[in-house]
């Protein structure tokens, strides 16, 4: 439903969010929101040129043009396309896992499910709690979500993962024995998404 999803994946609303988030214009932010926010990312990636999990990690968590590339690309055709494959969700427990800007777990929580979220801590994290408004649950960590979900979405995650064996194993583990893992990936021929 697009009108539905343009709730939490519109630009405008994005756009007004992130401005009131930042505590900058509105047009200052609408004019970052754009597929050049993705080039600067990777722009900045090159730069800094991270290597270890502590250095990717904190790249994630305090670029804030990361910001406007998540933004970007969540008020996307194409993010909307892939999250219309989701199963349905009401009354379900679900996590998003690597959630980013949260518009993906504000929707689900709009559609009936007990959401989780999980990002690394930092910018993107702090931005998705200011939008979700106590409407979403935010978690650190899957260590004792053994059988705790119904469906666990990651949606452009796993490129992002140098431990992804690791990751997925705790992924599992955090699924109920019927549970179901959404997953979607560019295909890239980088390993590195940026």
């Amino acid at each position: 439903n697009t009108a539905e999803a343009n709730e939490f994946l519109g630009k405008e609303v994005i756009t007004q969010d992130l401005a009131r988030f930042l505590n900058r214009a509105p047009a200052y932010v609408r004019g970052r929101i754009s597929n050049k926010a993705a080039l600067k990312t990777a722009e900045i990636w090159r730069e800094r040129n991270p290597q270890t999990l502590d250095e990717i990690r904190r790249f994630y968590s305090e670029t804030t043009e990361y910001l406007f590339d998540l933004a970007h690309w969540n008020a996307s055709n194409p993010f909307k396309e892939v999250i219309n494959y989701l199963p349905r969700v009401e009354g379900l427990r679900v996590l998003d896992f690597g959630g980013g800007i949260g518009s993906l777990a504000l929707l689900l929580h709009k559609r009936g499910a007990d959401v989780d979220y999980l990002d690394l801590p930092g910018l993107v994290t702090e931005f998705a709690k200011f939008r979700s408004n106590g409407r979403i649950n935010f978690i650190d960590s899957l260590a004792d979500k053994s059988e705790s979900y119904d469906l666990i979405v990651a949606i452009d995650v796993f490129e992002h993962l140098p431990d992804l064996p690791e990751q997925l194993i705790m992924i599992a583990k955090a699924l109920k024995p019927d549970g179901i893992l959404f997953f979607h990936n560019k295909p890239t021929f980088n390993r590195q998404a940026h």
